[in-house]
């Protein structure tokens, strides 16, 4: 796949899976052999499933959760991106008493 094409499944990526809740989508683009910074939290199974994993966590934990893409480059078969997300806490996550 060329840079371009690269580029643009990660941008699919944050648009579809993140930003339209679709995990069934990662099952079309991420590798079966991808694995997650969060696998401490995930089955240390790689591929689509750890991706589906995240959403539903994240969704669960924050409404509205939107991920921009600010940048993509490629530079020697190595994808970058950076991005920002907003979103809004759901309820409570951590209780700490004043004293």
């Amino acid at each position: 796949m060329s840079a371009q094409g690269d580029e643009a499944l990660v941008r699919r990526l944050f648009e579809e899976v993140w930003n339209q809740h679709d995990p069934e989508t990662a099952k079309e683009i991420v590798a079966d052999h991808y694995a997650s910074i969060e696998n401490r939290d995930f089955d240390a199974t790689p591929g689509p499933k750890i991706v589906a994993d995240e959403v539903e966590l994240y969704d669960s934990l924050y409404d509205d959760l939107k991920f921009q893409v600010d940048r993509t480059f490629t530079s020697g078969g190595t994808i970058v991106t950076t991005w920002f997300g907003d979103r809004s806490l759901k309820g409570r996550v951590l209780h700490q008493s004043k004293g």
